[in-house]
């Protein structure tokens, strides 16, 4: 094998309906609060991992828990303006 093709980078198989959303990386929460911010934030990081994982996203190779949040960050800045007075958020561990 030539230096080359060493260098070439290895292709990983993929096809979209090989992905499950078993395969995802968040965990399914046992209960959540959307007025909690810490479950708000979860929320709203779960549903852009189905999005990306529907159109063909896999998951650890094409996003990883951090891009999860970050993309989650304005959906949820939203929702916690608008509800301002019903939020709660952790204050002291």
């Amino acid at each position: 094998m030539s230096s080359a093709d060493e260098r070439q980078p290895k292709s990983i198989p993929f096809n979209a309906k090989d992905t499950t959303m078993s395969d995802k990386l968040l965990r399914d929460p046992d209960t959540v609060a959307p007025e909690n911010l810490d479950d708000l934030l979860l929320i709203m990081a779960k549903n852009v991992e189905a999005g990306l994982i529907k159109g063909g996203a896999r998951p650890g190779i094409d996003y990883s828990i951090l891009d999860l949040y970050e993309l989650a960050q304005p959906f949820a800045l939203e929702i916690f303006k608008k509800n301002i007075a019903t939020m709660n958020y952790t204050v002291r561990w």
